[in-house]
């Protein structure tokens, strides 16, 4: 390839943004009976981070999850809770997250990095992000031919047919992620020869090497690294490192400090994560239909603080359905959709949240 372009899809500055914002601080999450689909388009406009869910995954399942503030250390770790609950695993292809079945993360990984090579390598403005989007009921060979047709490709197979609700991702991704996650879903792979975009089963492959410029790799963590990756080797070589492993290896090697952990600056971004701690957590949750009472019973537990009913609440009224939905809001709004939904007068007084009625 040449020298101005990166030796893999995760050295892509948007790929390189999205890997810091997974190492960033977590979203706390209160799910009752929330259907996974609808979950996680809600936690991609949350974060402004390009979230798939891989068609193998049952999309209309609905979760009960609770996931508190300190709880998890990372957005990633975030993530990881909600696929294994669903029963998927995490594979990040550039700044793309794909929930994916068990023991296929490896392989869209590996087959996503290939590709990017192969299309980066015959023209290099093929590794450039571009938006992508689709409207309500387009098949994947509808965007397959699409992807094709914007870069002047020709296309040799079909996948099967399926349908897709409209979708749009919030930040633009790169060709060789677009069609990775298109061809994973039916357990294929894309490959590039002469302009021609080849389809066909996926390989069992998992692991590949890649030089890195030495600024690009985290090097203190490579021995702790190589030991969680057994398979997984790394040598220094010149201004560069040699990494052999699996995807998640690469990753975690090449993944920027986060925002939240850099020390230089002022900015809220640059701020340690010891002092992040001192900030107000912020919320994202939607309630459908739970009784009032358990619904702040678990918010207080959820922040450590006791629930004191006034004496003019009946049991009627705390055992009122009540339905509402948060993004990203601090405590004090969380407590104001809460009072808004179930009619009750929300105070917060020291460590007790005081619930009566006016």
């Amino acid at each position: 390839m040449g020298d101005n372009l990166p030796t893999s899809l995760l050295l892509l500055p948007s790929s390189q943004h999205a890997l810091q914002e997974l190492a960033s601080a977590p979203t706390p999450l209160f799910w009752n009976q929330q259907e996974l689909r609808s979950g996680i388009s809600q936690l991609a406009l949350t974060r402004k981070l390009n979230l798939w869910l891989d068609r193998r995954v049952d999309p209309n399942q609905t979760l009960d999850l609770r996931i508190r503030p300190g709880e998890v250390s990372t957005l990633e770790d975030c993530l990881q809770l909600v696929a294994r609950k669903s029963g998927a695993e995490l594979a990040v292809i550039g700044n793309t997250v794909v929930f994916c079945p068990i023991n296929s993360a490896a392989q869209l990984e590996y087959q996503a990095n290939q590709l990017f090579l192969q299309l980066a390598g015959s023209r290099p403005e093929l590794a450039q992000p571009t938006r992508f989007q689709w409207p309500e009921l387009s098949t994947p060979n509808d965007l397959l031919q699409q992807l094709a047709k914007s870069q002047n490709l020709e296309i040799d197979g079909r996948l099967p047919h399926d349908l897709l609700h409209a979708g749009r991702w919030p930040n633009p991704s790169s060709l060789a992620t677009q069609l990775s996650v298109l061809a994973g879903g039916f357990g294929m792979q894309i490959t590039l020869e002469s302009q021609v975009l080849h389809l066909g089963p996926a390989t069992a492959t998992t692991e590949w090497t890649t030089e890195y410029p030495k600024a690009a790799v985290r090097h203190e963590l490579l021995p702790n690294l190589a030991d969680t990756f057994q398979s997984a080797k790394f040598n220094p070589s010149g201004n560069a490192y040699v990494l052999f492993g699996p995807g998640a290896f690469h990753r975690h090697a090449v993944t920027p400090m986060a925002r939240d952990t850099q020390t230089t600056g002022n900015s809220r971004d640059s701020r340690s994560r010891a002092s992040r701690g001192k900030e107000q957590p912020v919320w994202t949750l939607k309630i459908l239909n739970i009784p009032a009472e358990t619904v702040i019973e678990s918010i207080g537990d959820n922040l450590g603080y006791l629930v004191e009913w006034a004496p003019n609440c009946t049991a009627g009224q705390k055992k009122s359905l009540v339905s509402f939905e948060v993004q990203e809001a601090p405590v004090n709004e969380l407590l104001e959709s809460y009072a808004q939904a179930s009619q009750f007068k929300v105070e917060l007084r020291g460590k007790t949240i005081y619930v009566s009625v006016e």
